[in-house]
């Protein structure tokens, strides 16, 4: 790597570590109750084996430590214990510091890569700054996928590893991710060897964690369907089952067509049961892609797809809104007949 390089990485690892600490000061600075860290903070101190009780944070000791009374259903599974155990070291603020800090750091390097200076429009996007500034761990697997999709040329099945632990912590980022890496079959093997380690891994919390996990899902569904969490997933807009099943298989077609990080971004969208905003930092990746696209072949026809990028990047924010990115996107594909390749991605 040139030493110019390696300076401008670090600059934007920098930035983008900066703005992880002021998010997470800002929200500590305000108090109106818990915040998504604090549970994942005090789920691996100590409160593991009580993590799928939807009443945890309403237990006498939780609303004295958090002071609020709101429950938070902790819906992940138990692979997830393996990242909570290690954040809780760490006095919670200190903790949260750093994790917002590592997270975007490394969403902003990924990019950086990915997408040169155009990185600091993803770097303040909305999906990011929320995720920093409540501690969620979509921007972690937002960087597992990018990291993954980085890889898959020269290491693919390290480039499986990242993906297939994206999907075993959080099964809805990286849904299509297993039919958009289809013409690397050597990242099958590091997607399985990353499920049987985690999943092992997930055997020191218990076997009953399983089994736990899966009688808490149908509450956090219920939470989701009283319309107290804002979802963003396509799905949500229809109510017939035949009609999301039709959905996901155009997202299965999609990611099997284009293949690669946008394949995958658009087709798990449109698989996903739930989306929140802070689980969409990788549409803004896609949308910048459009845009940088643009800017290296100055031709007319990607100014459509540019302008779709950019909406993307500042206005993900209701269903019906990701739903049109994702026709656009898919409509594109359609007709231009061009694939993105990973080295227009690379800086």
């Amino acid at each position: 790597m040139k030493s110019a390089d390696r300076r401008n990485l670090t600059i934007v690892a920098l930035i983008g570590a900066a703005l992880g600490v002021v998010c997470a000061l800002a929200r500590m600075a305000q108090p109106i109750g818990i915040i998504d860290f604090q549970l994942f903070w005090y789920v691996g101190h100590g409160h593991i084996r009580d993590a799928y009780d939807p009443l945890l944070m309403t237990r006498p000791e939780a609303v004295a430590w958090a002071h609020d009374r709101h429950s938070l259903p902790y819906p992940y599974p138990p692979p997830m214990f393996l990242l909570l155990k290690p954040i809780a070291l760490l006095p919670w603020r200190a903790s949260f510091l750093v994790w917002s800090a590592a997270q975007v750091a490394l969403f902003a390097v990924l990019t950086y890569r990915m997408l040169g200076w155009l990185c600091l429009l993803t770097l303040f996007s909305i999906p990011v700054i929320v995720s920093a500034r409540i501690g969620q761990t979509g921007l972690l697997m937002s960087d597992l996928v990018l990291a993954g999709f980085l890889l898959i040329e020269r290491r693919p099945i390290v480039a499986g590893v990242l993906l297939g632990a994206a999907g075993c912590l959080k099964p809805q980022s990286a849904l299509a991710a297993p039919v958009a890496v289809w013409r690397s079959p050597r990242t099958y093997i590091g997607m399985a060897l990353a499920a049987v380690a985690l999943s092992a891994g997930s055997l020191l919390f218990g076997l009953s964690s399983w089994t736990r996990w899966l009688g808490a899902l149908p509450g956090f569904a219920a939470v989701h369907a009283q319309g107290l969490v804002p979802e963003l997933a396509p799905s949500i807009l229809f109510s017939s089952a035949w009609a999301k099943l039709v959905l996901g298989a155009v997202g299965i077609l999609f990611a099997i067509a284009e293949g690669g990080l946008v394949g995958c971004v658009v087709g798990t969208a449109l698989m996903a049961p739930y989306l929140q905003l802070h689980d969409l930092a990788n549409f803004c990746v896609v949308g910048a892609m459009y845009l940088k696209r643009l800017l290296s072949t100055k031709a007319l026809r990607d100014l459509p797809m540019a302008a779709v990028g950019l909406f993307l990047m500042i206005a993900p924010t209701h269903a019906a809104v990701l739903t049109c990115g994702c026709a656009a996107i898919i409509l594109s594909h359609v007709v231009e007949r061009r694939a993105f390749s990973l080295e227009l991605g690379r800086a």
